[in-house]
Formats: structure tokens, C-alpha cells, sequence
């Protein structure tokens, strides 16, 4: 997978990182790892209490420079997203998905 396509932009998390590749490595696996919670919440949840959730994911999210997943995150917690709010986790699911994918071969 070329940097291009990536759901990340590794040029902030090295940035965020100081290029340090093992606090990468670390940052993204805890990113993964706390990505049941996040989708759990934004599931379970409306209003005040989605809205929390998706702004918590968007800002883990805009960390590691997993710029689309904010997006998404942020149309979920303005109540912006188009179609349904089960449109808007699925779309969020399939990018979490690419982001995992992608965070194995870095």
C-alpha cells in the first residue's frame, strides 16, 4: 500500500512522534486497540452521549492523522451525515477496517 493511499498521514505522526518508529508502532496499536470501544459507544448512543463519543474518536483520530476517520467522526458528532446514522457507522466501519489493515504493514 503506497503512502498515498493510506488512512493515515504518516508525515504528522512521524512529526507527532519525532520519527521515533517504535512510539509509531505503539500510538497506532493503541489507537486500534481502543477502536471497539469508540464504534461501541457511537452504537449505543444518541444525542449527548454520541455526540461525546464521536468527538473522543475524532480527536484520537486527528492524533494520529487519520484525517477521513475524524471527518467521519465529526459528521457523526454535528448530526451531519448523510443518510442514516447506520449509513454513517457503517461508511466509519469499512474506514476503521482500511485503517487496521493498513497499520499491519507499516
Amino acid at each position: 500500500m503506497s503512502e498515498h493511499n493510506l488512512p493515515i498521514d504518516i508525515s504528522l505522526l512521524e512529526s507527532a512522534t519525532e520519527g521515533d518508529k517504535d512510539l509509531q508502532k505503539e500510538v497506532l496499536d493503541l489507537f486500534v486497540s481502543q477502536l471497539p470501544q469508540y464504534l461501541d459507544a457511537i452504537q449505543r448512543h444518541e444525542g449527548e452521549a454520541l455526540k461525546a463519543a464521536a468527538h473522543r474518536l475524532r480527536g484520537a483520530a486527528l492524533s494520529i492523522g487519520a484525517t477521513p476517520i475524524a471527518l467521519m467522526a465529526s459528521s457523526l458528532e454535528q448530526g451531519t451525515y448523510v443518510g442514516t446514522k447506520a449509513d454513517a457507522v457503517s461508511l466509519l466501519k469499512t474506514e476503521l477496517k482500511r485503517l487496521k489493515a493498513s497499520v499491519l504493514v507499516l
